[in-house]
């Protein structure tokens, strides 16, 4: 099936990297801190009921003091942003290494924009991280809990949709179950969205570069995904 935009528009296959590295621009300055010029939130709210979100696409917080310092994820902004567009769905990510999107600290702006969505009738978010390269998997769902049914509904049409692109997907693998207090997923399951998932994607298939096959698969994967999910219990 080839890559399409909105269901609609072929895309040639190594058309995706252009916009992946031009979308993720924002998140890799000042040594992935964010640009001086950059808003600490990216948030576009399109139709439907998904939203994708990326909190690690800049250095974030290991702690709840500015110099508590942890890596990026990177790619994962641009990421969310691409993907976002080729459905197209809502999406939110942190920009800039400021407090406000220091889950350590309190409530985060990324919370506060996806409950305010969750009130105007948002039903699905995933929550996009990027793993090392020998993690094991291609793609890893965390569930911040044992699965509601909300959840295992997302799961099964996961898999499904992997397994289309050849992608090995892991369950709740060790450390990256999405079950730490300050995870997006765990705090957007005690705000009440139900159907929410961690979907972390190893490095080796984060490489926006032309000609990379495993991350047209990815792209692809995620695309074909959020395309359903987006439509479901809308009417």
């Amino acid at each position: 099936m080839p890559l399409t935009a909105g269901g609609s528009v072929p895309l040639r296959p190594d058309s995706p990297y252009p916009r992946w590295r031009w979308l993720d621009s924002p998140y890799a300055q000042n040594r992935h801190r964010g640009g001086t010029s950059a808003t600490p939130l990216y948030a576009k709210r399109r139709g439907g009921v998904l939203a994708l979100a990326s909190v690690h696409g800049v250095a974030h917080y290991s702690g709840p003091n500015e110099d508590d310092y942890k890596k990026p994820d990177i790619f994962t902004g641009g990421l969310a942003e691409l993907v976002a567009e080729l459905t197209p769905c809502s999406v939110v990510c942190n920009r800039k290494r400021v407090q406000s999107i220091n889950p350590h600290a309190g409530e985060t702006a990324i919370e506060q924009q996806l409950k305010g969505w969750h009130g105007q009738g948002l039903k699905y978010m995933f929550d996009l991280h990027g793993a090392k390269t020998d993690c094991g998997f291609d793609v890893a769902i965390g569930t911040g809990q044992t699965p509601n049914q909300t959840q295992h509904m997302l799961i099964e049409r996961i898999m499904d949709y992997a397994a289309q692109q050849g992608l090995d997907v892991a369950l709740n693998p060790q450390n990256y179950a999405a079950k730490g207090r300050v995870t997006l997923t765990r705090r957007m399951l005690d705000a009440g969205l139900d159907g929410v998932v961690q979907l972390e994607v190893c490095r080796t298939h984060r490489n926006p570069f032309a000609g990379d096959v495993k991350s047209l698969k990815l792209v692809t994967f995620l695309k074909d995904l959020c395309q359903e999910v987006n439509t479901l219990n809308s009417k």
